[in-house]
């Protein structure tokens, strides 16, 4: 993972660190990306980025009355990194964009893609660890796993108006460089899918 896609890692390790008192710094690196992190902006090769605190939250504010350098301009768009637009609304649109995340080895966006309500400082440093192995070793394939038990989603039209069963995991496959004769490797991993304020979430 480069610094540049480490920024929402570092941004959720620190909101989940249950440590009100740690100053938490808005750095800027090279390409304009922001980086929000208990840590010296040298460490990441950037720089600090003038702004308020935001009384009583420890977070620095991010008006857009402050430039990147101080001044009064306001920030551009692109400084402030990727943004998702919604969340899964369904399991095929979880589907959908776990496998252009995968395409695209992209853990910055799987991390979006995970649920992570309840998870500790350090369980979240491992989540990530496991997420950057999946984007580097996926060949790109996921399919939804469902329940030994069910039978509507597997045959719509002999069960008419009913509707069909929820997914209760995600199945990640792995890159393999043998011939096609070899056997296929065992999955790469498998995640479980979770709902949760009517969303679709991805969860170990």
């Amino acid at each position: 993972m480069n610094r540049h896609t480490r920024w929402f890692a570092v941004l959720v390790l620190a909101l989940l660190a249950g440590d009100a008192t740690a100053a938490v710094r808005r750095c800027v690196a090279e390409d304009g990306t922001l980086i929000y992190t208990d840590r010296a902006c040298e460490h990441f090769d950037a720089r600090e980025a003038r702004t308020d605190s935001v009384p009583g939250s420890g977070l620095p504010a991010t008006s857009a009355e402050s430039g990147i350098d101080g001044s009064s301009a306001p920030l551009p768009l692109a400084s402030y990194g990727p943004v998702a637009a919604d969340c899964a609304r369904t399991p095929e649109a979880l589907l959908m964009s776990l496998r252009h995340l995968l395409d695209m080895r992209d853990v910055n966006g799987l991390s979006g893609l995970y649920h992570w309500p309840g998870t500790g400082k350090w369980s979240a440093r491992a989540v990530m660890d496991r997420l950057e192995m999946i984007a580097a070793q996926s060949d790109g394939s996921a399919e939804l796993v469902y329940p030994e038990a069910a039978f509507v989603v597997f045959d719509p039209e002999a069960y008419p108006g009913i509707p069909p069963e929820d997914p209760e995991a995600v199945r990640i496959g792995a890159f393999h460089e043998s011939g096609l004769s070899e056997p296929s490797p065992p999955p790469l991993a498998t995640l479980r899918v979770v709902r949760h304020a009517g969303c679709w979430w991805l969860r170990f």
